[in-house]
């Protein structure tokens, strides 16, 4: 608090906002960076300790049992409302189906009427998304579109028409399980924010050909990958100011007085051992 009056804290301190601030943006990241994440815990609830203590600092419950500004915050915190980076289930909130289709634990498969009559819709936020589709000896086409445009990660037929052909590349080969699931890029470098996209299926039914939807806000590693370029920058800038300076060192005064020094020793240990056996 901004009128402590206890012990300073080991931890440095910052203004109210700052705290805030910070505790929000970590939130931020993690539903951006690590959507696996299932909980966190954030120190410290009410600390049981004395009222000088700078654990005090942050508590989200004050010692007046009143809650604090940043719970607050916490309280007012927006989640976000619409798929970010991570994997999801067909069935995910966001995704809509109109036209025949039956769901399981293995997905969404497509319905048996006639063409274009099972499509589906799914809301996300990221410049990337992806299909994992479960791919066989079978021929069925998936349409997507994105924010009504093609999708620009797919192959396109001669219409123009973006497109993913469900027939597994192992279905050609006697000897490989024609069922695979894959990964399939759908479109790539989309700007930051909300799009839908939308799928139109021809054919491929008893097949449970959507088996999820992957999202992505970019490359995630960059900030850790920027972090060790810079560390070995520094490491080469370090190694070659090392080698600079041992090219600069006298070696010629450095190395005379260092020989007769290990003569001296060599002699006199030589004197010890004749004392002894002698």
């Amino acid at each position: 608090p901004a009128d402590w009056q206890g012990e300073p804290s080991i931890w440095g301190k910052v203004t109210q906002d700052e705290q805030i601030q910070y505790t929000t943006q970590a939130l931020d990241r993690t539903h951006r960076e690590l959507p696996w994440l299932g909980a966190m815990i954030l120190h410290h609830w009410q600390p049981a300790t004395t009222d000088d203590d700078p654990q005090w600092g942050f508590a989200l419950i004050d010692q007046q049992n009143q809650p604090t500004p940043l719970l607050q915050a916490i309280q007012s915190y927006d989640m976000p409302d619409l798929p970010q980076n991570g994997l999801f289930h067909p069935r995910t909130p966001t995704a809509r189906y109109s036209g025949v289709w039956t769901f399981s634990e293995l997905g969404a498969d497509i319905g048996w009427l006639e063409t274009t009559d099972s499509q589906l819709e799914f809301e996300f936020e990221g410049t990337d998304v992806a299909m994992l589709l479960r791919e066989g000896d079978y021929v069925a086409f998936l349409y997507p579109t994105i924010d009504d445009r093609q999708a620009n990660a797919t192959p396109q037929d001669s219409n123009g028409n973006a497109y993913v052909f469900l027939r597994s590349d192992s279905a050609v080969d006697p000897e490989s399980p024609a069922e695979e699931i894959n990964l399939i890029p759908i479109s790539r470098q989309l700007s930051q924010g909300k799009h839908t996209l939308k799928i139109v299926a021809d054919k491929g039914w008893d097949q449970w050909a959507i088996a999820g939807f992957a999202v992505s806000s970019g490359n995630l590693t960059q900030y850790y990958d920027n972090q060790i370029a810079i560390g070995l920058l520094a490491l080469i800038v370090s190694c070659t100011v090392l080698i600079m300076s041992a090219i600069q060192t006298p070696w010629q005064d450095i190395v005379p007085p260092s020989t007769i020094v290990f003569r001296t020793l060599a002699s006199t240990s030589h004197l010890i051992i004749s004392a002894i056996t002698s």
